[in-house]
């Protein structure tokens, strides 16, 4: 016995262009097919539906057990697929085989990219290291095929007898249709896993974002809102569905044209001008009003038009409050520094006026008190005196002066003696 590698065409030497399917072969394997396919149009998980691929060979080669084994992302390894009447503790047992060529039918099968047949596994040099493997489950032969998908090879699909088996060109020809069938649900299967797992993203991303989140139609009618949103105006998304953006946010009356441009990216053509950006006002169930941020863009279709609107909508209402008391904060300091000043400058004027009534005051006083030791016959001082000292008031005056000091405030010095000066 001995390991074959099977051209694409059949055995070594075996006219198998030539061969096809008989009457009732093609029949069975087109409502076999049929079935799988349904399953596929359907989103039925890719184990279902490779079972039902294994299952629909297994019933069409008799004694047969059949495996699929998918290649992992890295295109190093073979993890189970399935295997419905393969020994569980087989196929747990051959889970992660990594590729190499001899690494029995599958893994040779999978890193030489073309079918490999082992005859007889008990004596097949390729087996040599999964041989106990298979022995207790009485597994004697195994032909394994490529599964290819559209970006290369994807998996195996493998054939197993419990007697020492070759293919004829029959099975051949039914595995290569069901490893085709295999390719294109594993190939649906990723993309179909891609595309659920890019919704899943947004999903999360939408109803979990902290940013309040609005999707609508063409028209700007509200299709789904997110958590934050609706938390934003205090309103569940049954009551939100169908509200024009607009009716949801009223913009400033800086902001009306851009909010206006906004609603023509759904147009034809408006989907190629990027996002515009606006603020606007939501009111809350309770009345307060919540000042938003909004950005606002359009969503393509498949054939490129813009089909949707989708709204970020920030709370801005504390930033434009604290905003609000900076600003008030900086015009209190600088009204509190321009009465700083003008107080410093009226207290340095009427300083300065004390200065100036003090000098002659001093004088007067020191000259009356030369006055008062000078030679002079009696009534010429007291004349002279009498000049200086007769207006009671000059004390009153200082006072007064003293106390516009003290309260920086202008007052107006009034002479009560027209003689005084002359008299000095």
């Amino acid at each position: 016995m001995h390991t074959d590698v099977l051209r694409t065409d059949g055995l070594p030497g075996a006219d198998a262009g030539a061969f096809d399917l008989d009457h009732a072969d093609s029949i069975e394997l087109l409502r076999r097919q049929t079935g799988v396919l349904e399953l596929i149009a359907a989103g039925a998980p890719l184990r279902e539906v490779l079972t039902r691929v294994a299952v629909s060979l297994e019933e069409l080669i008799e004694d047969s057990s059949c495996s699929i084994l998918l290649l992992d992302p890295t295109g190093a390894a073979l993890h189970h697929g399935a295997a419905p009447s393969l020994p569980a503790t087989y196929s747990a047992d051959i889970d992660g085989i990594v590729i190499g060529p001899d690494s029995g039918s599958c893994g040779a099968a999978a890193y030489l990219g073309m079918p490999v047949v082992a005859e007889d596994i008990a004596s097949d040099p390729r087996w040599v290291g999964f041989r106990e493997i298979a022995r207790p489950h009485g597994l004697r032969s195994c032909w394994s095929s490529p599964i290819r998908g559209c970006n290369g090879t994807v998996g195996t699909f493998a054939v197993y007898h419990h007697h020492p088996h070759r293919p004829p060109l029959r099975e051949q020809r039914l595995v290569e249709r069901f490893t085709h069938l295999s390719g294109v649900a594993i190939d649906h299967a990723g993309l179909f896993g891609a595309l659920a797992e890019s919704e899943e993203r947004f999903r999360r991303a939408f109803e979990d974002n902290a940013v309040g989140m609005v999707l609508t139609d063409a028209a700007g009618r509200t299709v789904r809102v997110n958590r934050a949103m609706r938390e934003m105006v205090g309103r569940s998304e049954v009551e939100l569905l169908g509200t024009a953006l607009g009716e949801l946010v009223t913009p400033t009356p800086a902001s009306a044209a851009r909010a206006a441009e906004a609603m023509e990216l759904t147009r034809p053509g408006g989907g190629t001008r990027g996002s515009i950006h606006y603020e606007g006002t939501a009111r809350h169930t309770d009345g307060r009003a919540v000042q938003l941020a909004v950005a606002v863009s359009a969503v393509r279709g498949a054939n490129g038009t813009p089909v949707h609107l989708s709204a970020n909508l920030l709370d801005i209402t504390q930033r434009r409050a604290a905003e609000r008391d900076r600003r008030a904060r900086r015009e209190a300091e600088v009204a509190r520094a321009a009465a700083e000043a003008a107080s410093r400058a009226k207290s340095e004027f009427v300083s300065a006026l004390n200065h100036e009534l003090r000098t002659p005051l001093q004088a007067i006083t020191g000259f009356t008190e030369l006055l008062r030791t000078l030679d002079l016959p009696a009534d010429r001082r007291r004349a002279a005196l009498g000049h200086i000292e007769a207006p009671p008031r000059t004390s009153w005056r200082w006072s007064t002066i003293s106390s516009t000091s003290r309260r920086s405030r202008p007052m107006r010095c009034r002479s009560t003696s027209r003689r005084s000066t002359s008299a000095c």
